[in-house]
């Protein structure tokens, strides 16, 4: 699917059928926590953005669930404490740059206005340990 911005009239290239797929296939292979773990994550962000932990729009919805999608598959499950903590660690220990989309079509990093940058999504991860190690 392809649409047009309205403002600078730049092209959007949209993947919303393989995009649900790979996410379906994702929490399928994952025995059904991929869903559960990029609410959980999305959650998390909600949180640091109403207590100042980070700004809004940092970490917008698609970057996370995108993010998330690239953990691998043995990070999730066992429980949600162990699955945040083992994805957290993925993020916060990994080089992120070579990342796709969850459609599996585009890189998730870059520099064009419908990619996300490699410091947000540390500043994000550093933010969800320090939620991590600091709740009470």
């Amino acid at each position: 699917m392809t649409f047009w911005t309205q403002n600078e009239g730049r092209q959007i290239i949209n993947y919303p059928k393989i995009h649900y797929n790979n996410g379906a296939s994702k929490n399928q292979d994952t025995s059904e926590w991929y869903k559960p773990t990029v609410r959980m994550f999305k959650n998390a962000r909600n949180h640091l953005e109403r207590n100042n932990r980070i700004h809004e729009g940092l970490a917008p919805s698609y970057f996370v669930e995108c993010l998330t999608f690239n953990a691998s598959n043995w990070q999730f499950g066992h429980s949600y404490q162990s699955t945040y903590a083992s994805i957290v660690d993925w993020m916060i220990n990994s080089r992120l740059d070579g990342l796709m989309c969850q459609n599996g079509q585009q890189a998730l990093f870059g520099i064009s206005p419908e990619q996300w940058s490699v410091n947000d999504a540390k500043m994000l991860a550093e933010q969800l340990q320090f939620l991590w190690n600091n709740w009470h």
